[in-house]
Formats: structure tokens, C-alpha cells, sequence
């Protein structure tokens, strides 16, 4: 029903507002105040949305279209890789939008998105993948956890994700503030002397 839909959107919002704070953190910025905060991660959930549902249309629809139209040698290999091309693509605009729109900084704050969010796309497709292997070879989660297996699961899963966002984000950061190597400084004074 609607109201299902609208109560999980708020909810998810609630995760997403959670990694904001701690991309506050990660910065050493003041949080936005309360509506302000609220929207912005109403907003970011929505495009969250979005991204997880065309990655999830190339990881899960796109091979069973595949099963109706195969193909073969050369054609399929390129398939994969344009499918494989295109889920990085979108969850590395995903996370870009995060590290850009998340933290609480002034647009004149000169930072870095594109390393972290490179680092958040191919660590949450390495470790997603790692992880359903590891959950299909050799975890016994159901008999450890009984019914409520799948939602540990899925909790864990979330956690992992929510860690190389906030990962990525503090690689942003130190690749912010580090400080510019010697050999410019050499070559700027070299340029001042003439």
C-alpha cells in the first residue's frame, strides 16, 4: 500500500541520514540543521533508490532476458562486460552524489569525490560478491540464527555497505588534505627566482 511505501522510505531515509552524520564527522563539520538535514536525505534515499533498482535491473532482469536470447562466444563475453561496466558506472555516480551532496561543506570547499566513490563502487561489488559466495558455500546462518537468518544476513550486508561509504569517504578526505608534493614547491620557487 502507499502508506507501506512511505513508511519504508522515511525509514530508509534514517539510514542515509546516519551516514551523512558520519560523513559529518569524517570532515570535522557541524551537521545541517534538523529539516534541512531531513530533505537532503529524503532526496539522496530517492536517488539511492534509483541506483539500486538499475543496478539490480543489469545484475538480476538482464540475465534472464539472456536466457531468451542467448549468445554466444565474443557477443556474450561483451555482454558481461558491458552489463559489469554499467553497475560500476551507476554506483559510482551513486556514491559521487553521496560525497558530493552529503557533508555539510561550503561550495567554495575544494574536495575530492571521484577516488572515494571508485573505492565505495569496486569495494561494494567485490565485497557483495564475496559475501553471497561466502553465504552460499560455507555459511550456516539458518541454523545459527533459525528464521530470523535473513535479516541478520541482510543487517551485516547493510553494515559492510554503509562502512566502505564512510571508507571512501575518509579516502576522500585524506586525499583532500594531503599536502602537495615537494617537486611543485621546488618548481614554483625555481619560477619565482626568474
Amino acid at each position: 500500500s502507499i502508506l507501506s511505501f512511505f513508511l519504508t522510505l522515511w525509514l530508509a531515509r534514517t539510514g542515509v541520514e546516519a551516514l551523512i552524520r558520519g560523513l559529518n564527522t569524517i570532515y570535522e563539520v557541524p551537521n545541517r540543521a534538523g529539516l534541512t538535514r531531513q530533505i537532503l536525505a529524503l532526496w539522496l534515499t530517492v536517488c539511492l533508490i534509483f541506483v539500486l533498482l538499475a543496478t539490480m535491473t543489469c545484475i538480476v532482469v538482464l540475465p534472464l532476458i539472456m536466457v531468451f536470447f542467448p549468445l554466444w562466444g565474443w557477443s556474450n563475453i561483451a555482454i558481461e562486460f558491458l552489463r559489469w561496466s554499467v553497475v560500476l558506472t551507476v554506483f559510482l555516480v551513486g556514491f559521487a552524489l553521496i560525497y558530493k551532496l552529503g557533508p555539510n561543506l561550503g561550495r567554495s570547499y575544494p574536495h575530492r569525490i571521484i577516488p572515494g566513490a571508485l573505492f565505495a563502487a569496486f569495494g561494494w561489488v567485490l565485497s557483495s560478491t564475496g559475501f553471497s559466495i561466502y553465504l552460499q558455500n560455507f555459511s550456516n546462518y539458518e541454523q545459527v540464527y533459525g528464521s530470523i537468518g535473513a535479516v541478520v544476513v541482510m543487517l551485516l550486508w547493510l553494515f559492510i555497505s554503509a562502512y566502505l561509504v564512510l571508507l571512501g569517504g575518509a579516502l576522500n578526505v585524506a586525499l583532500t588534505r594531503r599536502k602537495p608534493a615537494k617537486i611543485t614547491t621546488v618548481v614554483s620557487s625555481a619560477r619565482a627566482k626568474l
